[in-house]
């Protein structure tokens, strides 16, 4: 799974996180979720828009509660290789983790976690 390394700007706490961000004026959901994660890993992805999932959550980030609608997709990365990552400080980069470890690994939100974890026992 292609996760991000974040740091939290106040915290300094350090954790994996799924790639996303708000939608820009005009898009979709689904093309939001294309651009971010371009932007925040530098893989192009198709997304496989049947598995949509809807999750509204509270996050916590920078010592502020945010309360968030995340539209979730599974995809695919294309052939070519990333480009590079240009976006905020507090984005480490890109790593990919075994599905195995999904439930390990994104300890940052359980309600994600656990949406992650049931998308993957659907579509994989």
């Amino acid at each position: 799974m292609l996760v991000i390394e974040l740091e939290d700007p106040v915290t300094k706490a350090r954790y994996l996180s799924l790639p996303g961000g708000g939608i820009e004026d005009g898009e979709t959901p689904a093309i939001a979720a294309a651009r971010e994660a371009l932007e925040e890993t530098g893989y192009s992805v198709t997304l496989n828009e049947a598995s949509q999932r809807i999750h509204e959550y509270v996050f916590v980030w920078a010592g502020e509660s945010y309360a968030c609608t995340t539209h979730w997709f599974m995809a695919t990365t294309g052939p070519d290789e990333p480009a590079e990552v240009d976006d905020a400080p507090f984005n480490l980069g890109p790593s990919w983790i075994p599905v195995q470890e999904v439930a390990g690994a994104l300890t940052y939100h359980e309600g994600t976690r656990d949406l992650a974890l049931d998308m993957i026992r659907q579509h994989v």
